[in-house]
């Protein structure tokens, strides 16, 4: 009998701040007790720094450069989904992130959707604003920005249609959202670049609630206005009263679907769902802002786990002040996501596949900023990742290992043979230990269209990283500088750069991470030949 998946992904869960990597707080001691019957990899690295290229490398065991970029999802790939699905396999997905669902080619026979209506239109947006910036910034016309984005426009049309429906809305807002949407359609076709220049003008990176949903969010029914105007009425006067108190009410619900109520949906499907079956679900707890326990009181739950974890910190204080309160209440996050682990582990039982890993990881003020930037750094790549299942022993790997991995270790598990497209090994394949090195990759943010945006890539060895940046000049033309080495066995923070803190000028490695960097972007058909001479002068001239 074939035996159940259960998969879990975990959002900006850094590896060394848990306790099952080292970390003096106790932050996971329900992964600690999983490691019994699990094998867990202590070299793990996401490919990237944010959440829709590495859940698309762990789901599809393929690079964010791939087949065009990941604006578009699993197109041209193979996801791990579908290969469930193709072995028999009952696949559901809990989705909290719009990128792992089909309006990203993601195909689940159960598919649920907890997020709101803005985050898909975020989404949309982002890709958006590389180009829209271009046209702010005089370097295409409107209607060359047009023609860019018509393509993008059609799949927000046609994935918010899709959205309202499979919510099955059919009161006034639902049909509010189609008029206003359709007659947005109508304008952008019609009237073109002129229609870029009223709505999007000035604009670089336009949010939801400014152009798409604030036509919707103002023209409800009368009784929610009320209801609206009322209630920031209330907040304007307990903010005179205490700006702690108004903070704490203007965060009175979750900006993602809470980790507790996604465990009792996990639990509800793994009761009652056929057998076999295979359930994805993403936890969002430890995204900022760090939330730990249930809204509209989760100060009072945060207050809780600060204190199980150590810390002193008021939870209020994470919206004001960097530094401490933020950082305690990440660890207070993420104990709070591994008990909802815990409940659902103890739920499925010892007879089920558990893969367990994080999208990215986060940095807490370690280079000056908060966040997952688009920064290839360890503390946003290195991600735990573990396998249990039946018949696992306790096994640590530590060979370089990376979210390519994730997809093909659960087929191995299951019996079957992975995909021939995957990159990735199971983590247990004797080339592993092997490797000498993985190659990391991402963009700064926005549409993967390497046509416009720079690549950020890195090569990592167990005892070294090297960081590769792109940039475009005065004369729009991608070029290189910036380059960051860092020697992780004796500065594991990377924060002295060996390239120039080397009294020997630059070390012989440096060129062989060079052609490593070189070689992986000549696979992107996007890097032509003099992209590549301005990029690697020396490599190319060499060749």
């Amino acid at each position: 009998m074939k035996p159940n998946i259960l998969i879990l992904t975990l959002d900006a869960f850094r590896r060394d701040r848990t306790s099952l990597h080292g970390y003096s707080k106790p932050t996971t001691p329900n992964l600690e007790r999983l490691v019994e019957r699990a094998v867990v990899c202590e070299n793990a690295s996401a490919l990237s720094s944010w959440t829709q290229p590495s859940l698309l490398t762990a789901f599809t065991s393929s690079r964010p450069f791939d087949c065009g970029g990941f604006d578009d999802g699993v197109k041209g790939r193979r996801s791990l989904f579908d290969e469930l699905a193709s072995w028999g396999y009952k696949t559901i997905g809990i989705s909290t992130t719009p990128w792992v669902t089909g309006f990203f080619g993601y195909k689940f026979q159960i598919e649920e959707r907890h997020f709101s209506l803005n985050a898909l239109l975020g989404c949309y947006t982002a890709q958006m604003s590389s180009y829209l910036e271009r046209w702010h910034c005089g370097k295409v016309d409107a209607d060359e920005t047009f023609k860019t984005l018509k393509p993008i426009m059609s799949r927000l049309s046609l994935a918010v249609s899709r959205f309202m429906r499979a919510r099955g809305d059919r009161n006034y807002l639902a049909s509010l959202v189609d008029q206003i949407l359709h007659a947005h359609m109508r304008d952008f076709y019609n009237r073109g670049p002129d229609y870029l220049r009223e709505h999007l003008a000035n604009r670089p990176v336009p949010k939801s609630h400014e152009w798409l949903g604030a036509k919707w969010k103002w023209a409800r029914s009368p009784l929610w206005l009320a209801r609206e105007a009322a209630k920031r009425l209330s907040d304007s006067v307990v903010g005179l009263i205490s700006p702690s108190a108004a903070i704490l009410r203007r965060y009175r619900n979750k900006r993602f679907m809470d980790g507790s109520a996604l465990a009792s949906r996990i639990i509800a499907h793994a009761a009652s769902a056929d057998e076999p079956w295979c359930i994805w679900a993403h936890f969002h707890d430890t995204h900022y802002p760090y939330l730990a326990g249930a809204g509209p009181r989760w100060y009072r739950d945060s207050r809780y786990y600060i204190a199980r974890t150590g810390g002193t910190a008021r939870p209020e204080n994470v919206f004001d002040e960097p530094g401490l309160a933020r950082s305690e209440l990440y660890d207070a996050a993420m104990l709070y996501t591994d008990e909802q682990i815990g409940r659902v582990v103890r739920a499925v039982g010892d007879r089920a596949i558990i893969a367990i890993a994080a999208d990215h990881g986060e940095e807490l003020g370690d280079h000056g900023d908060w966040g997952h930037h688009f920064r290839l750094y360890e503390h946003n790549v290195a991600v735990p990742m573990m396998f249990a299942g039946p018949g696992v022993r306790k096994t640590r790997v530590a060979g370089l290992t990376t979210l390519l991995d994730f997809a093909p270790t659960i087929a191995e598990m299951c019996g079957a043979k992975p995909d021939f497209m995957w990159r990735g090994l199971p983590v247990t394949h004797s080339d592993i230990a092997k490797r000498d090195h993985v190659i990391l990759e991402t963009v700064y943010g926005g549409t993967c269209d390497l046509r416009i945006r720079p690549p950020y890539v890195a090569v990592r060895t167990k005892d070294s990283k090297f960081l590769w940046k792109e940039h475009r000049d005065a004369k729009d033309r991608f070029v290189c500088r910036g380059d960051e080495l860092y020697r992780l066995d004796s500065d594991p923070g990377e924060h002295t750069n060996w390239k120039n803190a080397s009294p020997y000028g630059l070390p012989p490695k440096m060129y062989w991470y060079l052609d490593k960097i070189r070689d992986r972007l000549r696979e992107v058909p996007e890097f032509s030949k003099d992209r590549l001479l301005d990029a690697f002068p020396a490599q190319e001239a060499a060749q």
